[in-house]
């Protein structure tokens, strides 16, 4: 760089130029907002459907265990969850041989 040449600016020196950086983060930040809440609320929603249909199935196998019905393992039980992580749970189909 030359000691006669311009020093270059990081921040924008015209109004306008700061007007549209400052509404881009701003959007930016809505934005990031949004997506994380509407993340977080469709994780909720699915994790309570899921628990929903795992009680369902639980006290189903209940009524029939309560009136002496020995249920069918494979028709009963779809799934049997093995471990579960952060990411998901890890199930196998079908009854457990």
């Amino acid at each position: 760089m030359n000691a006669t040449e311009p020093r270059r600016r990081w921040w924008p020196r015209s109004v306008r130029a700061r007007a549209a950086l400052a509404a881009a983060s701003a959007a930016a930040v809505i934005l990031v907002g949004i997506g994380c809440w509407v993340h977080h609320d469709v994780y909720r929603q699915s994790t309570q459907i899921a628990e929903d249909q795992a009680k369902a199935q639980l006290w189903s196998l209940c009524d029939q265990l309560r009136q002496g019905v020995v249920p069918d393992t494979t028709n009963t039980v779809p799934y049997e969850v093995v471990a579960t992580d952060r990411r998901g749970a890890v199930a196998y189909g079908g009854g457990m041989a």
